[in-house]
């Protein structure tokens, strides 16, 4: 089995305009493993692909105290997340799977579908 991973990366933790990278970030991504699989069906065809870890890479995104982002990060990046279903699902990648579903404290929070943002949300209302 092939495995591919892909984190968007960002310059600014606070800014929503330079978020926009993520989709061209993607799309050189998706370009490489285009090229990548045409190789693999030549030489494997029976060889399967995974992208088991896919999400946003924010800065400082595990350095205590940092500068909150804004909560339309939760939008950019469920954007992100329906690009690139919609993308690789074209390639004929076998399984594509998030980096985590739910976050830990410290350890890359944001790579996680259900965040303890909404935990502690859910806890006050």
């Amino acid at each position: 089995m092939i495995s591919y991973h892909f984190y968007a990366l960002a310059n600014s933790r606070t800014d929503p305009k330079d978020w926009e990278s993520f989709f061209a970030q993607l799309d050189s991504f998706t370009f490489e493993v285009e090229q990548i699989e045409e190789i693999r069906k030549s030489l494997s065809p029976e060889t399967r692909t995974t992208i088991d870890e896919l999400g946003v890479i924010l800065p400082d995104d595990n350095t205590p105290g940092v500068p909150k982002f804004p909560l339309i990060f939760w939008n950019a990046g469920a954007a992100l997340y329906a690009y690139a279903w919609a993308r690789i699902s074209r390639q004929g990648i076998d399984v594509v799977g998030h980096s985590q579903l739910i976050g830990q404290s410290l350890l890359y929070r944001l790579l996680a579908l259900f965040s303890d943002f909404f935990y502690r949300l859910s806890r006050t209302t």
